[in-house]
């Protein structure tokens, strides 16, 4: 969710309630260096985006959740169908169909064989609602709705329609497979598994460092985090927090300070409030299909050991019958090549291959079964 576009650095708030929090999400501001292995690109226009392959002309497709009407962007690859099927999940915000990042993973799917389904998100282009009001929940059945679009295309192996989630999609992504049957794989690009709060400190504390923030300041600025935390649940007055944020946006830390709500009714309160309980274990227990799970090693907005440990337990746990992670050393969140180009990134080759294999070993051979064949 971009709260500015003037900010030249990410802003993560911590929120905490009781003993889950939530995350105030990242900040991308247009002067961002988008060949940091961290941090996703912003969204670039359509003409430089990275889709080479497939369907270069894509349909304009619309569905329905309810009483929404959403729309996106469907992909058929070369060759001939049926095809199996995958319907991302975005990352936070309102991830426009520019999002240079999601683009490039939508890439290697088709590439791979996979027909996509790119949704528009609530509330942004094509798709009504909005995003801001809804809860993890909502966004879930929305990607249920997309799945269950792609079962109905006549091209697509009905039994092989998978969810793929990118960032925040991948925390919903779980809940969504955990609503449906239909939904035949999982994969998760960098989704933490890690409870919000660890994962808010986790990405506050590097906002703060990448701000070149540290000593006594780092102290400050993370202590105006924890105020933040009192403000959601009711623990601290309004003006207590405001005038810590006012004090440390003259300090070290003031361009992050300056990214914190500045209003006591600032949308982005009620939105944690809603989604803060999230946990993605307890929907983690109940994927019993093919998952694929990819991290950059280095990444500073999810925590990828934490995140890693509570998988394979889970897994472990429920004796999953196929489950596959992997981390990637060298890159960060958006999983970038080492010394990408600024302006036009590419994957890391590591993360390509894995993803394209375990699509080709996995999914793909299921497209000779029939076009249009239910869940079983």
């Amino acid at each position: 969710m971009i709260w500015s576009s003037t900010i030249n650095v990410r802003v993560v708030v911590l929120l905490a309630a009781c003993m889950l929090s939530l995350t105030f999400v990242p900040v991308i501001a247009h002067g961002i260096q988008v060949s940091s292995p961290h941090h996703p690109p912003p969204a670039l226009t359509p003409s430089v985006s990275p889709i080479t392959s497939g369907s270069l002309n894509p349909e304009e497709v619309s569905f329905r959740n309810g009483d929404l009407t959403l729309g996106g962007l469907y992909f058929v690859p070369k060759g001939r169908p049926p095809f199996p099927a995958v319907a991302f999940i975005r990352g936070s915000g309102p991830s426009t169909r520019d999002n240079y990042w999601t683009r490039a993973i939508v890439d290697v799917f088709i590439d791979s064989g996979v027909a996509v389904l790119l949704p528009d998100k609530r509330g942004s282009d094509a798709s009504e609602g909005d995003w801001r009001t809804a809860d993890f929940e909502d966004l879930a059945g929305d990607a249920v709705a997309a799945v269950e679009f792609l079962r109905s295309r006549p091209e697509v192996v009905g039994n092989r329609v998978g969810l793929a989630g990118l960032s925040q999609g991948g925390r919903i992504a779980p809940i969504a497979a955990a609503q449906s049957d239909a939904v035949a794989f999982l994969v998760n690009i960098v989704g933490a598994a890690a409870e919000l709060k660890e994962q808010a400190s986790w990405e506050m504390y590097h906002t703060f460092r990448e701000a070149h923030v540290e000593g006594a300041a780092l102290q400050e600025a993370l202590s105006l985090q924890v105020l933040a935390e009192g403000y959601v649940q009711g623990a601290v007055s309004w003006e207590k927090y405001d005038a810590a944020r006012r004090a440390a946006m003259g300090g070290p830390g003031g361009e992050v300070a300056r990214g914190f709500p500045s209003t006591p009714d600032a949308w982005q309160w009620d939105f944690f409030r809603r989604v803060m309980h999230t946990d993605p274990i307890p929907y983690w227990r109940k994927v019993t299909q093919p998952v694929l799970v990819i991290y950059g090693e280095d990444d500073h907005n999810a925590p990828v050991v934490t995140s890693v440990y509570r998988l394979i337990r889970v897994w472990q746990e429920l004796d999953h019958p196929d489950a596959t992670l992997r981390v990637i050393p060298g890159t960060g969140h958006g999983l970038w090549a080492p010394g990408a180009d600024a302006h036009r990134p590419a994957l890391h080759p590591n993360v390509v291959a894995i993803l394209r294999d375990w699509l080709m070993n996995k999914i793909v051979p299921a497209r000779n079964e029939p076009a249009g064949t239910p869940s079983s």
